[in-house]
């Protein structure tokens, strides 16, 4: 059986790396290991799952800032800024959507999702037919 290469400090690396922008990936290829290998570490050492978890909120915060940065033009750069891939980012990192949308699941059997075009002018819901909506056992 071949020796870990785990270290305690690639917990304080993870976060500073993903601090800076960086993605999961990317540090597995700046540690020279493959990606699956830190999914094991996140299994068998509970303090990277932790970093793990703390590396993505800062990742999250520094693209928010970022994104806030250049939107209100304190950004030297924010000239040179495509406001359409700063849009890509933050939809993907911050799971914003363009339209509203409800995923709705009842007891495990029943699920449907409401979108933006089935709420009527006063923002109420309209009657579903939960008739049409079939349990995965009556099919």
């Amino acid at each position: 059986m071949s020796k870990s290469k785990y270290k305690k400090e690639y917990c304080q690396d993870l976060i500073v790396h993903m601090s800076k922008g960086g993605n999961y990936t990317s540090f597995a290829d700046k540690i020279n290991v493959p990606i699956r290998r830190l999914e094991v570490w996140e299994h068998r050492h509970e303090e990277f799952q932790k970093a793990k978890l703390e590396a993505f909120k800062r990742r999250k915060d520094f693209f928010e800032q970022k994104y806030i940065d250049i939107a209100l033009g304190i950004d030297p750069n924010s000239k040179k800024a495509n406001p359409h891939m700063l849009t890509f980012i933050m939809k993907n990192i911050n799971e914003w959507t363009d339209k509203l949308e409800k995923k709705v699941e009842q007891q495990g059997r029943i699920e449907f999702s409401i979108s933006y075009d089935e709420i009527d002018d006063n923002s109420q819901i309209k009657e579903i037919d939960y008739e049409e909506i079939k349990d995965d056992q009556d099919q």
